[in-house]
């Protein structure tokens, strides 16, 4: 697992105008596997990130990104 975090700045060199915070998660393997199996791996790594995400952030944020109008306060 790989996790990457920090500010990135889209509109640099101007001012920052917004706030923008990346979270990135990475899985990677070195085993050897079938074709076949390819796409289960695919999807355990994916539930991983997603699990190891919804613990990172917190329940304003998690709100936020569910609801429809996306309103902060």
């Amino acid at each position: 697992m790989i996790f990457n975090f920090g500010q990135h700045h889209t509109e640099y060199p101007n001012p920052i105008a917004r706030k923008e915070f990346i979270l990135d998660f990475n899985c990677n393997t070195d085993e050897s596997m079938h074709l076949s199996e390819i796409n289960e791996i695919i999807k355990e790594m994916n539930d991983i990130n997603q699990e190891l995400f919804e613990e990172s952030i917190g329940e304003k944020l998690k709100k936020y990104m569910s609801s429809e109008k996306n309103d902060w306060s």
